[in-house]
């Protein structure tokens, strides 16, 4: 666990915890609520991190491989399996119709995910699924539940390193 460096990013981290349980429509009305309170513009899809160009770019390119993450990048957890399935379907289907991506992996939103989300990438035939959780992959790992290291932006000595390699 890392500290927030400063107590505004602690807030942050407390008023995100509070959010991220919640559906698309209601974190996007209070957003603009805090940015109306900061006296901050909405910025329209800036919020988004990548454009379509650039998704597009990344689906054509052999080094990357796009897969889902989900239509509105829920918690799943404790979210009904009904709207886990829809979630799931809907990410996969913008994926085929907008980048021609046939994708049968998921990273699930901030790793979460409950005895629901399993039953419902069983149901969808999903290959693998990756937590946050950092843990090495083998051949006998749960690809329901494989683990995923994050790179930051270091140099590959410190990436070496973290990973013990």
């Amino acid at each position: 666990y890392e500290y927030p460096p400063t107590d505004r990013c602690e807030m942050f981290l407390k008023i995100w915890k509070q959010m991220k349980v919640l559906l698309i429509d209601a974190i996007e009305i209070i957003i603009e609520v805090l940015r109306k309170w900061a006296g901050s513009v909405n910025t329209g899809n800036s919020r988004l991190p990548m454009n379509d160009n650039q998704v597009s770019d990344l689906s054509t390119n052999p080094l990357f491989t796009i897969t889902m993450h989900m239509h509105t990048h829920p918690d799943l957890k404790a979210k009904e399996i009904t709207f886990q399935l829809n979630e799931i379907l809907s990410c996969k289907k913008t994926l085929e119709a907008k980048y021609s991506v046939d994708s049968n992996c998921l990273a699930y939103p901030f790793g979460q995910y409950d005895y629901n989300t399993i039953k419902a990438v069983n149901n969808l035939g999903i290959k693998a699924c990756f937590t946050t959780a950092p843990s090495d992959i083998y051949g006998y790992s749960d690809r329901r539940m494989l683990g995923r290291y994050q790179v930051f932006n270091e140099s590959s000595t410190s990436l070496k390193n973290r990973l013990n390699i």
